[in-house]
């Protein structure tokens, strides 16, 4: 990331699309797309218009409407207060700097039960914080990803001790055959860095991935309680803002 994009990350109320984290388990929406600026833009104005409506109808029918409609008129309040604060800084970021995002909503009134409201459909900015900063560190006991850092390692280009491919030409040409070592076309050389490669990397999530045992319940459910004890918390935080008791 830029400097550019590093200080919209830190400074707007956005949740940048990370790249892939090697991780076996799932990742929630951690890699989907918001979208390009134009369609960011369109859901912005769609949430705006939605706004007026909800509050509209809210502020002259309330003492009229039953309390499930007033209840739902309020979760439409948040979701379209919610979506406008994001998606508009968001359609400015993805169209000047470049910087994929993660979506804010997707349908939440489309969920089949409340673990897909919650998880995957409401609020996916705050859940992916949630999920990558508490959930992954008590469950991976690590602020990074273990197999982040083994790929990292493993990345690292090793130093040859001898002019790359000199013992490539050794095991393909007799030494009887009477063909100059150094005459052998460039080509060869690097084709078979590239096979030796490709086999190296097919070979690493084996070495990785399924040596790695699977967390322990008793670290998912810390994990779990955590998030849901910080997200209390920190809308108790909100609660107190807007009412000052």
């Amino acid at each position: 990331m830029s400097v550019a994009q590093i200080t919209a990350a830190l400074a707007l109320p956005l949740f940048p699309k990370p790249p892939s984290r090697n991780k076996s388990g799932p990742e929630g929406r951690l890699q989907d797309s918001a979208g390009e600026g134009p369609a960011l833009v369109g859901r912005w104005l769609a949430k705006t218009a939605l706004l007026v409506v909800v509050v509209l109808s809210y502020t002259e029918y309330r003492e009229v409407m039953p309390v499930v409609l007033n209840h739902y008129l309020l979760a439409f309040t948040i979701y379209s207060m919610s979506g406008i604060i994001m998606d508009g800084p968001a359609a400015i970021v993805v169209e000047l700097l470049g910087l994929p995002v993660l979506p804010t909503f997707d349908q939440p009134w489309m969920s089949a039960s409340l673990g897909e409201f919650w998880a995957r459909r409401w609020n996916i900015p705050t859940t992916s914080v949630l999920r990558t900063v508490l959930y992954d560190t008590c469950v991976e006991g690590s602020l990074v990803n273990p197999n982040r850092l083994q790929s990292s390692a493993a990345e690292k280009p090793a130093t040859p001790s001898s002019p790359p491919g000199n013992e490539e030409q050794k095991q393909h040409v007799a030494p009887d055959s009477g063909i100059r070592k150094d005459t052998l076309p460039v080509t060869a050389t690097a084709a078979t860095a590239t096979v030796t490669a490709a086999v190296t990397a097919a070979a690493m999530p084996s070495q990785t991935g399924p040596t790695r045992q699977a967390p322990s319940i008793l670290r998912r459910q810390l994990g779990l309680h955590v998030v849901f004890f910080v997200s209390g918390a920190v809308h108790e935080y909100m609660a107190w803002l807007l009412t000052g008791s």
